[in-house]
């Protein structure tokens, strides 16, 4: 080859160039990964996805199905307004049998899922933490049992974790909760086909714990809420052997709130913590016309206390309640129902008009058998003190139909008064039941033996004629009111 033929080659020049366009493709590179990183599709990343599924028949008429799934996803979205950083872990697992010859079909489920996540938008960031379970069997088909036959049982658990922040400019909220639902049912039919029995039991049950700050203030709260049933229901026939004929329904159920609240603001800090418990029991009968009627039993128990401060005139309460209703009931018409209530509540501040304290204490019978046929008790006690007033109340009412007999003390520290209502007022021999000093009966006052020690000034009225008597002398007049009759000291 000879030296004309070579090529000349610039390297200076072709370097340059191929520097230039190594530093272009590296730009075009992280823009593309910026775009990749911030506005990748939920779907575009998916770092490990296993699936495993077993289908077999284990002979003519028995099939298995087998199935797991897991899903690890990872991913950066876009959403309006910001960006949600996410991950996720769902665990599925389920198994299925089914026999073609008896119709009977068996499934379980599990369903797990495990999530984190951060999104944070123009207006507000949410930070989330949370696990959710959810558990499940089925069993249905053609099982005797004794005379009946089970057309499906089913039981379920769900299970929520979570712990949860949300922030925007107005307010801050932070919760961490546990909520738990239980389920189990069963139903059956008879051999005939034609009564169904449904036996139920759930229970729910959530725990609490949230704090929150805003422009109105700060508040905590912690709290464990729950809620537990079990149930009989049937439809009426003849031929169930497993409850009597007559009954339709029997429930059971209890409620239970456990709380305690915190509250503050600018003007005054409040604590309260509540116990409410709830008990219920009934039975929905089937009488010989065919109609339904219910029989039910209650109790609810209230237990509460709140302390209260306020910045003026350094105002502070404490209130402290306590509450038990009882009820029975036959029908809508027909009931008794005994309630119990004690409360206290003391107030102080700066000012010596603003302490008070009061007590109180009521007791409440009442029971219905028709809208003509109904009677009540209620007893009362009260008392009040503050600066201007002492005040001690009792009262004690019995209304039987309509017709009311009662007692009443008060004292409000200067003046004391009773006040009795009843047809026929009595004082009776303690020794002797038979020996009735002094009576009042409608109009009438009546004394077996009396003995006056002081001044003594009787009169009497009549359209036939009158009569006075004081110390010493005693005087009869007729209808005219002309004196008749005078004895004693004459002058």
């Amino acid at each position: 080859m000879s030296i004309e033929n070579l090529q000349v080659i610039n390297l200076a020049d072709n370097i340059n160039a191929a520097i230039d366009k190594m530093n272009e493709n590296f730009d075009l590179t992280k823009v593309e990964m910026n775009n990749i990183v911030n506005y990748i599709d939920s779907s575009a990343l998916n770092y490990l996805q296993n699936n495993l599924e077993v289908s077999a028949i284990v002979d003519s008429q028995d099939i298995l199905d087998v199935l797991a799934s897991i899903n690890l996803d990872a991913r950066i979205d876009s959403i309006d307004g910001g960006i949600l950083a996410i991950a996720e872990l769902v665990t599925q697992l389920e198994v299925d049998y089914s026999n073609l010859e008896s119709g009977l079909n068996a499934n379980t489920g599990a369903i797990q899922g495990l999530t984190s996540s951060i999104a944070i938008t123009d207006s507000n960031v949410t930070v989330l933490s949370q696990s959710v379970t959810d558990l499940e069997a089925t069993l249905a088909g053609n099982i005797q049992v004794d005379s009946d036959l089970i057309v499906q049982a089913v039981g379920g658990a769900l299970e929520l974790l979570e712990t949860r922040i949300d922030y925007n400019s107005d307010e801050i909220n932070v919760v961490s909760q546990s909520v738990l639902d239980l389920d189990a049912d069963l139903r059956l039919l008879d051999s005939n086909l034609q009564t169904q029995i449904t036996l139920s039991a759930a229970a729910d049950q959530q725990i609490l714990a949230q704090v929150t700050a805003n422009d109105s203030g700060l508040s905590a709260l912690s709290g464990q809420f729950g809620t537990f049933e079990a149930r009989l229901d049937s439809a009426i026939a003849s031929g169930l052997t497993i409850t009597p004929e007559e009954v339709s329904s029997a429930v059971g159920g209890i409620t239970d709130d456990l709380y305690a609240l915190i509250h503050a603001n600018s003007d005054s800090i409040s604590v309260i913590t509540n116990d409410v418990l709830s008990l219920e029991s009934k039975l929905t009968l089937l009488d010989s016309n065919g109609a339904l009627s219910d029989v039910i039993s209650t109790a609810v128990s209230d237990l509460r206390t709140e302390v209260i401060y306020r910045d003026s005139d350094n105002l502070a309460t404490a209130i402290s309640e306590f509450t038990t209703a009882l009820g029975s009931y036959v029908d809508s018409s027909t009931f008794a129902t005994a309630e119990q209530t004690l409360r206290t509540e003391i107030t102080s501040g700066d000012s010596d008009a603003l302490a008070s304290a009061i007590s109180e204490f009521e007791t409440r019978l009442e029971g219905y058998v028709d809208s003509n046929s109904f009677g009540s008790a209620v007893q009362t006690l009260n008392l009040r003190i503050d600066d201007a007033v002492t005040e001690v109340g009792y009262t004690l009412n019995l209304n039987a139909n309509g017709h009311v007999a009662g007692i009443e003390f008060n004292n409000d520290g200067a003046t004391a008064d009773m006040v009795i209502v009843a047809d026929k007022f009595g004082i009776v021999n303690a020794s002797n039941n038979a020996v009735k000093p002094f009576t009042i009966n409608g109009d009438n006052v009546e004394l077996s033996n009396a003995t006056v020690t002081g001044a003594l000034n009787i009169s009497s009225t009549g359209n036939n004629g009158s009569m006075t008597m004081t110390n010493d002398v005693m005087q009869i007049f007729d209808g005219s009111n002309n004196l008749r009759v005078k004895f004693g000291r004459l002058a």
